[in-house]
């Protein structure tokens, strides 16, 4: 009998941040929803931003069933491959550790330090976005907020002080920080109440880290400027920048606050688009999916 479910081995927090998971989960309900294989996120314990939806697509442990298992947590081992080939054929994600070599097949969907990416198509955004812009029913969306501010889901107090102090005086902005989320226009400021792919979409300027956030701003219509957490995430920046259109400030501790006071301000008037159809990004979500299970017809 064949085998009909897939092992996702992600996971989140620490140096992996959000993204891995999110856009595995946003695979995982394509999966389930449009193919004949059923997908479970194998992780320590379900994520607290993904709604209840997943409690039952969460395992501990890797599936007995598993057809073959996709594995989305950065740079492997040896040891990290040779564990996961005991399951099954393996699909390494945005691999760039040793045991890359030893999967079955090696996926690139974001800019790294050692391998090129051939098609640019190939690319998964995250569950909370894609499920967000799913829920509008707007028509298009206007972008009547300056800019959209994103330090990660529980950013430090100071980071988000130190970026908001390089904006233009009088301005609008929003940070989106799940929960700890707000909304300041004209030195009003209260909750953010759009969900999250509604704020980007209103939003002339993204301003935040390498990541898949910066592509999600970037399908939003949004013009971009990165502000990182570290050396790593900058040289990431200034890989994506020419496909991108961005602005790399640099890393947060180095930046020279009137050089990025500067470019924050003239972002504004850099031709940002007035406003984004939701369809759009559904429809470049749909084909990102559709691309991506294309590449593993050889293991199904």
């Amino acid at each position: 009998m064949n085998k009909r479910e897939i092992s996702i081995v992600t996971g989140w927090g620490g140096h992996l941040g959000t993204g891995h998971v999110q856009r595995m989960a946003n695979l995982a309900c394509h999966i389930n929803s449009h193919t004949p294989f059923r997908a479970y996120l194998v992780c320590e314990t379900k994520p607290y931003f993904l709604p209840d939806s997943f409690n039952d697509m969460v395992s501990n442990e890797i599936r007995t069933d598993s057809a073959f298992i996709i594995r989305d947590m950065r740079d492997s081992s040896l040891r990290d491959m040779d564990d996961l080939k005991c399951h099954g054929r393996v699909v390494a994600i945005d691999d760039c550790g040793p045991g890359r070599e030893q999967a079955d097949l090696a996926l690139d969907l974001l800019p790294n330090l050692k391998h090129s990416i051939y098609d640019k198509n190939l690319f998964i955004f995250g569950f909370t976005f894609a499920d967000s812009v799913m829920k509008l029913d707007a028509a298009t969306i206007s972008k009547d907020i300056d800019f959209a501010i994103y330090c990660g889901v529980n950013p430090p107090r100071r980071t988000i002080e130190a970026i908001t102090s390089l904006l233009p005086e009088k301005c609008s902005f929003a940070i989106l920080a799940g929960g700890r989320s707000m909304l300041s226009q004209y030195g009003i400021t209260g909750p953010l109440k759009l969900s999250y792919a509604e704020t980007l979409m209103s939003s002339k300027v993204l301003i935040c880290y390498f990541g898949i956030t910066l592509y999600e701003g970037h399908a939003s219509g949004c013009r971009l400027i990165t502000i990182n957490p570290t050396d790593y995430h900058s040289r990431l920046s200034d890989i994506a920048a020419a496909g991108l259109d961005l602005v790399n400030l640099g890393v947060i501790d180095a930046i020279d606050p009137s050089s990025a006071r500067s470019a924050i301000s003239g972002s504004l008037t850099a031709g940002a688009s007035l406003s984004i159809a939701p369809s759009e990004i559904i429809g470049a979500n749909r084909k990102g999916l559709d691309l991506f299970m294309s590449r593993l017809q050889s293991l199904c």
